[in-house]
């Protein structure tokens, strides 16, 4: 509670205030993609209970505002249409506590033909695929290094049979 006190002109007059912040807290970023949920909680501190909160925010197609009453914005598949400056009023029994706004930044899901391929099962063929040429091509070359092998083993067999017994 604040206390003012003005004079003026030999009398004194005093008035308290009691300093009311407004405060937005978000459930995700001000930046999102197209289709995600969002909700924004509009808080007062020092809140008596008795407040009113409207939200207020754009909507380019029809040309006027959303409204949306109650301190929770909910937002369940956020649209490019809902980028911009979002308000949130508070009222209480004298009329208006003050206002916040809120920029919300919202882009659009990229499509891609990349983003067909993007599951886990896909993954998986995609390992077990590499995992099979990667065997065909060790037991191509086990294949080849035991025929080089038994290539050189055959060349350097000597033929006993034709071989002189030498006595000593």
């Amino acid at each position: 509670m604040y206390r003012c006190d003005i004079t003026y002109k030999g009398h004194v007059m005093t008035r308290r205030i009691q300093l009311k912040v407004i405060q937005v807290y978000s459930s995700g970023s001000a930046f999102m993609r197209e289709g995600s949920a969002l909700q924004l909680l509009c808080n007062v501190s020092g809140s008596d209970g008795g407040e009113k909160y409207v939200w207020t925010g754009p909507n380019p197609a029809s040309g006027r505002r959303n409204q949306q009453d109650g301190a929770v914005l909910d937002l369940p598949a956020v649209q490019t249409g809902d980028t911009g400056v979002w308000n949130c009023s508070v009222y209480g029994k004298q009329g208006l506590v003050g206002q916040l706004q809120y920029m919300l930044y919202v882009h659009a899901a990229q499509v891609s033909a990349f983003a067909a391929f993007s599951s886990w099962p896909t993954y998986v063929t995609f390992l077990l695929i590499i995992l099979l040429v990667l065997g065909l091509i060790s037991a191509i070359s086990w294949h080849n290094r035991r025929r080089r092998l038994l290539h050189l083993l055959a060349r350097t067999t000597i033929d006993v049979s034709s071989l002189k017994k030498v006595e000593v």
